[in-house]
């Protein structure tokens, strides 16, 4: 008795777990290594969003720190 339905489904589900673990790591070094996808994706996401995520206190941090420097 051959089991060729396993054999087959097994084959298949290693053929889609490496192209999964393959596309996740491409998309992981490619976010690494872009140091402007933060704020592309913060400005792409909905305010709502932002601030569910907790960016949105970060910008109003920055606005805040650079109305306390004294200008010439």
């Amino acid at each position: 008795m051959q089991n060729r339905k396993f054999k087959r489904a097994a084959r298949i589900n290693r053929a889609k777990a490496f192209l999964f673990t393959l596309l996740f790591h491409v998309v992981a070094i490619g976010a690494f290594m872009n140091d402007d996808a933060y704020t592309k994706l913060a400005q792409m996401l909905p305010e709502t969003v932002t601030e569910w995520l907790g960016w949105e206190t970060d910008t109003e941090e920055s606005a805040q720190e650079e109305k306390d420097l004294l200008r010439p």
